[in-house]
């Protein structure tokens, strides 16, 4: 997981673009058209439309900007932009982001993995296996941590002391000296 990190955002902030790049590769390996009876690749497919869709609601794209109104795109595109752009005026769902904020720091899921958008490759890190004594002694010495933890067991944070702490479901360490822990959460010199 760990070089998928690091390829993932090699640094700062970085992580929103090759998100793209990521969700673009694997979308285009679905088949065209929309499946009959498989409603996961229906779902799928579906998240394709909208992937290509949303990005042409953004002024400036697809003929959206000023005085572009006649240019808007027809067909399948067309519609799958008015389904959009209906679903963001009169939003009364809430639905899955690939953002979230955890106290001042931003995470980015990417690949099913969440990363702190303050990550750097060149960082230290430490890897700790998930579910291990030494995941639940960090959350038993440091119960802040539980908000970044609550976002599953494929995750990047960048702890006070300004190292990159991986927990991993399947590799890592399973135990930690609560002395080694409490450096994590020593704010590093500036």
């Amino acid at each position: 997981m760990a070089d998928f990190i690091k390829e993932a955002q090699a640094k700062p902030g970085e992580g929103a673009a090759n998100r793209a790049v990521l969700a673009e590769r694997e979308l285009a390996k679905l088949p065209a058209g929309m499946a009959k009876d498989d409603k996961v690749l229906q779902n799928l497919q579906r998240a394709r439309d909208q992937f290509h869709a949303v990005p042409r609601l953004s002024p400036g794209q697809g003929g959206t900007q000023k005085g572009q109104l006649g240019r808007h795109p027809g067909g399948k595109l067309g519609v799958d932009l008015s389904c959009e752009a209906n679903n963001l005026r009169y939003c009364n769902q809430v639905s899955n982001s690939a953002q979230r904020w955890i106290g001042s720091r931003n995470m980015l899921e990417v690949g099913g993995v969440w990363i702190d958008e303050a990550f750097d490759a060149k960082m230290k890190t430490v890897t700790v296996k998930a579910m291990s004594k030494a995941y639940f002694r960090i959350l038993e010495r440091h119960k802040s941590v539980r908000n970044v933890f609550r976002n599953g067991n494929h995750l990047v944070w960048v702890t006070p002391s300004n190292t990159a702490l991986i927990v991993d479901a399947s590799n890592g360490q399973e135990e930690m000296s609560d002395a080694d822990i409490d450096r994590l959460f020593v704010a590093a010199r500036k």
